[in-house]
């Protein structure tokens, strides 16, 4: 049976609790002002005693000390016999059978008070611890008459003697304890020396053992406002109070109660006064029940009555199966609470179901990364979500106050998109999710993907617009640099191919001149014109390295380069004869960087030509270079490293903000003589270094260009490597040559017989093999191998070399080839070769690398 519980009874129980509570914070006051009372009137107490201990000490030991000084200051210059008859008469009739002793100036003992004492007389006293120091007041210690505690007072004597005048501590004792001790049980009142050491204490057998409790009382803890310390003694917590005497210096009086008393003591007083409070709330909860009854009773009977007519399903048969109880209103109550219950629960359970829609509805829009805002029909806001402010730069109470904000952000290019498409909305008409851009609050320019959509009630009234905001600012700046990459690796197709071809002419047009100029005898006349021939051989080897750098999967052949001497050099070369100055700044730790020396020495090139070129009517060049680290993960283009930052800015004419965008477009130039490829190639230098270059131009004033390179994890050593000098005196060696081009082989075969070399051509992979296994068959192998990359319809050098090296692992293979750039070049260790050589290339280069291949 289910037991119900009158809520009178709940009432009562509540009036009693609050009443014990109450009656509990009385008592707890109560105690606390009377143990503050306690604490002020002991305090006072103590303070009475230490003035009257201090007054009593001070006369004991110096009631007669001017006048002892007088009589010390007035001993006679004359013999030791007459010192003695002095002091025998002075002491005698002031003080009677009194303990003194009289040291001659080497602290010997002239003579002493008691005459029972005089075999002490000549005894040496120097070595004792207060004579020696020449205190004028001694520690405690043991008398020299006697084993009773005495402090000893020194008064000075004409001719360097001394007079030793003992003071008994147990008659201090005596003095002391005339004083009436406070009147809580256990209270003590004691006198320790500044070394600790007891002098007074009701427990004489401290005095006599000369206790020493200076550690037991550094832990004291306060003082409170009443100047009591808090003291743990033995174990025992005890109030605690201190004062330093007046005389002598250093020494204090302690007076302790132990807590325990303390307690008892408050106890005593105050139980009379909780008893009396008892009694009287007593009184007052049995009245208040008394009331409660009577006048609760009634009216809970009659809203009851009330309750079952309004409640249907509240009617008698509830109380039929409930247990009546001697308390009626019990069972009403049960009726009332169920009847409320039933409502209450049924609210609050829609209630919650619709709190838990909103709060999952809200969670889901604010963790979103998109903005999203509501905008009813009368073009107000009726939600805007927290992302507007990362957004847009304004907070949601701007835009609560300025609804037309939401097309003044737009940026005026984009506007009229904006608002038609918004029209159509409102409209019904078909849309489309719409980009545009926007100006954020600081100035920036961000790319907003625009979504929106009608939506209505129940009942299909339109409430209004909700609408979708996303941010694709770094999307749209990825894509942009994705399409400047496509672009680049298109025209790297069409750009490695030419450069590939062109450099076996330029083989064969510079290996020519080379051999040209190696005849003997030749005209002047003759070798200049060979002279510049190869010098315009050098140079269009130059523009095809411009050609590779688009080439699809080049990469730069990269060493350990110092930053500082290639931007020097390529600066002072490029700046010759300009009316334009340059400015460096470098950071003095610069940290070195792996790159192409070539190629970077190009990128320089290119922007300082363009940068001299903004300036016809001359100005400043600023290049800086000082090293950055990247620490976070949010960057657009860089991941996390060490870089070294180069900063390339100009004063000149500054480029149209439409045209930043295009600027590393291959030809893309506003020049009428431009190629449209300086920054194009200065753009994939960098990428494929692992950089990124950046621009910033304002119109008038100049631009700027931002250079991240990856710094190196090795420092730059300082050293130069000399290129080792052609030889024709060598030994001769075999030399197995294979490549495709007619002219290159019989260029080849001429240039290394020159060189003193026996050659063999051959065309294909498969042939260079069968060539090489036939001369190892007839003991004359081969002593190296050049061969070409590209076979057309035929084994090329990189399939070749690995067949070759499964035959011989200690072949000498050196790859050639005209893509510079390609990886097998950059890399050619990782592919089984020994050495590489980029075509077009001099007789020196083909004589230094065999020569190097060879002695290793």
């Amino acid at each position: 049976m289910i037991k119900f519980n009158s809520i009178t009874s709940k009432i009562k129980a509540f009036v009693w609790i609050i009443g014990i509570v109450t009656f509990t914070l009385v008592f707890l006051v109560t105690a606390y002002s009377e143990m503050d009372l306690l604490k002020k009137e002991s305090s006072l107490e103590m303070k009475r005693l230490f003035a009257s201990c201090d007054a009593l000490i001070r006369d004991y030991f110096y009631r007669d000390h001017r006048l002892l000084s007088f009589i010390a200051s007035q001993a006679p210059l004359g013999p030791d016999e007459a010192v003695k008859r002095y002091f025998k008469e002075a002491m005698s009739s002031l003080y009677g059978d009194i303990d003194y002793v009289v040291l001659d100036k080497s602290g010997r003992i002239l003579m002493v008070g008691k005459p029972e004492l005089k075999q002490y007389v000549g005894l040496d006293m120097s070595g004792i611890d207060y004579v020696k120091n020449n205190l004028s007041i001694s520690k405690v210690h043991q008398s020299f008459f006697s084993s009773r505690p005495v402090i000893t007072f020194s008064y000075p004597v004409r001719g360097g003697k001394r007079l030793l005048v003992e003071r008994d501590l147990e008659g201090l004792s005596t003095v002391i304890g005339k004083i009436a001790v406070p009147l809580i049980k256990g209270s003590v009142i004691f006198v320790l020396t500044s070394y600790g050491t007891v002098v007074y204490h009701p427990d004489r057998d401290l005095m006599k053992r000369r206790e020493n409790l200076k550690y037991d009382f550094e832990q004291l803890s306060g003082p409170d406002k009443y100047g009591l310390y808090r003291l743990i003694f033995n174990g025992k917590e005890y109030w605690c109070y201190k004062e330093a005497l007046s005389m002598p210096k250093g020494w204090h009086f302690y007076a302790i109660i132990p807590m325990r008393n303390i307690m008892l003591y408050i106890w005593h007083n105050i139980w009379p006064i909780l008893f009396a409070i008892f009694l009287i709330f007593f009184i007052a909860l049995v009245g208040v029940d008394k009331i409660i009854y009577k006048c609760l009773t009634k009216s809970i009977k009659e809203l009851s009555d009330w309750l079952i007519k309004i409640d249907p399903s509240n009617s008698e048969d509830f109380f039929s199966s409930k247990q009546m109880s001697h308390n009626s209103s019990c069972i009403e109550i049960e009726s009332i609470i169920e009847s409320i219950n039933n409502l209450l629960e049924t609210i609050y359970e829609n209630n919650q179901e619709l709190l838990k829609r909103d709060q999952q509805l809200r969670t889901i829009i604010e963790s979103a990364a998109d903005w999203a805002y509501w905008i009813d029909e009368n073009g107000h806001f009726k939600y805007n979500s927290r992302r507007c402010e990362a957004i847009t730069g304004y907070s949601q109470e701007e835009f609560q106050k300025n609804p037309g904000l939401i097309f003044e952000i737009v940026h005026p290019e984009d506007r009229k998109r904006f608002e038609d498409h918004f029209q159509r909305i409102q409209s019904d008409l078909p849309h489309e999710p719409l980009e545009f851009r926007i100006i954020r609050k600081d100035g920036e320019i961000r790319w907003i993907s625009h979504n929106c959509t009608r939506i209505f009630d129940s009942k299909g009234a339109f409430l209004g617009i909700r609408a979708s905001n996303l941010d694709i600012t770094d999307q749209k700046h990825a894509s942009i640099e994705l399409a400047k990459i496509d672009k680049l690796e298109s025209l790297g197709v069409v750009a490695g191919g030419i450069a590939h071809d062109f450099n076996n002419l330029l083989t064969a047009i510079l290996g020519n001149v080379s051999l040209a100029k190696m005849q003997p005898n030749l005209d002047t006349k003759v070798y200049e014109r060979l002279e510049a021939a190869e010098k315009a051989s050098l140079r269009a080897k130059s523009l095809t390295q411009q050609l590779l750098t688009f080439a699809r999967g080049g990469s730069p052949i990269k060493r350990l380069s110092s930053l500082k001497k290639i931007i020097l050099e390529t600066t002072d070369f490029v700046l010759k004869g300009s009316n334009v100055a340059c400015r460096f700044e470098f950071a003095e730790d610069l940290w070195a960087v792996e790159v192409d020396p070539g190629q970077f020495s190009q990128v320089i090139q290119n922007l300082v030509m363009n940068a001299d070129q903004a300036m016809p009517n001359g100005g400043t060049i600023t290049i800086k270079a000082q090293n950055i680290e990247i620490e976070n993960k949010h960057h657009k283009f860089l991941s996390i490293g060490k870089y070294v930052l180069i900063s390339i800015e100009d004063q000149g004419v500054g480029i149209p903000k439409e045209h930043l965008p295009k600027i590393f477009d291959p030809y893309f130039s506003t020049k009428e003589q431009g190629s449209g490829l300086g920054l194009a190639v200065c753009f994939s230098i960098i990428r494929k270094h692992g950089g990124y270059i950046r621009v910033d131009s304002e119109l008038g004033k100049g631009t700027r260009f931002d250079i991240y390179l990856p710094a190196a994890q090795t420092k730059l050593e300082n050293g130069e490597h000399n290129e080792r000098l052609p030889s024709t005196h060598i030994e001769r060696k075999r030399i197995l040559v294979m490549d495709d081009e007619n002219n290159i082989l019989e260029l080849l075969k001429e240039s290394l017989n020159y060189l003193g070399y026996e050659v063999e051509l051959t065309r294909t992979g498969e042939e260079a093999i069968k060539c090489y296994e036939n001369a190892m068959r007839e003991g004359r192998p081969f002593d190296a191998v050049i061969m070409d990359v590209t076979i057309p319809g035929g084994m090329g050098g990189k399939e070749a070399v690995k067949i070759l090296l499964e035959k011989d692992p200690s072949a000498r293979v050196i790859v050639s080839s005209g893509y510079a750039k390609d990886d097998i070049i950059t890399n050619f260790k990782k592919y089984g070769f020994c050495e590489a050589l980029v075509k077009p290339y001099k007789l020196e280069e083909l004589s230094n690398t065999l020569l190097k291949v060879l002695s290793e």
